[in-house]
């Protein structure tokens, strides 16, 4: 009966792939905040197969559909997570003691994150799915990456 199951999921799950393309899907992932980098390495995952019994399985598909509905339902924790982690990043960079206490930051700040992203994810789909602030979050951060980039470039120019 369990195998039964697993078929027959597997079987709707591909069902509600078809009519979706691989672009289609990639573009939907950059929609929803994700680089264009990761977009494209995860849509290589498309035409992925794998064989059972007499059947050739699309799980590719299958599973770029499912993180794709995943991101579009966690837009902000996804945010959130990529906000520690660029966090964590910055800190290594910090003379000295950067590599140091980079790990420790990356530690807190990505589960952090996420908690923060996945409060404003229940907070947005209760007052219409509202993702707006997502993408004004995406810009802040931006803005304060390349303002902090400008600023170590003017303070410490490089010499060639």
């Amino acid at each position: 009966m369990s195998s039964n199951f697993d078929y027959i999921s597997l079987e709707e799950m591909e069902a509600a792939t078809k009519g979706k393309s691989r672009r289609k899907l990639v573009e939907s992932l950059m929609e929803a905040g994700v680089s264009k980098e990761v977009a494209y390495r995860l849509g290589e995952i498309w035409s992925y197969t794998k064989k059972v019994g007499d059947k050739a399985w699309k799980v590719g598909r299958i599973i770029l559909a499912k993180i794709v509905e995943f991101v579009k339902q966690h837009a902000f924790a996804i945010s959130g997570m990529a906000l520690g982690a660029a966090l964590s990043i910055l800190v290594a960079h910090i003379p000295i003691i950067g590599p140091a206490i980079a790990p420790v930051i990356a530690l807190i700040a990505i589960p952090v994150g996420i908690l923060i992203g996945a409060k404003l994810d229940v907070d947005a789909r209760k007052n219409g799915g509202s993702l707006e602030i997502v993408e004004e979050l995406i810009r802040l951060a931006h803005d304060f990456f390349k303002l902090l980039i400008d600023a170590f470039k003017a303070v410490f120019p490089q010499t060639t």
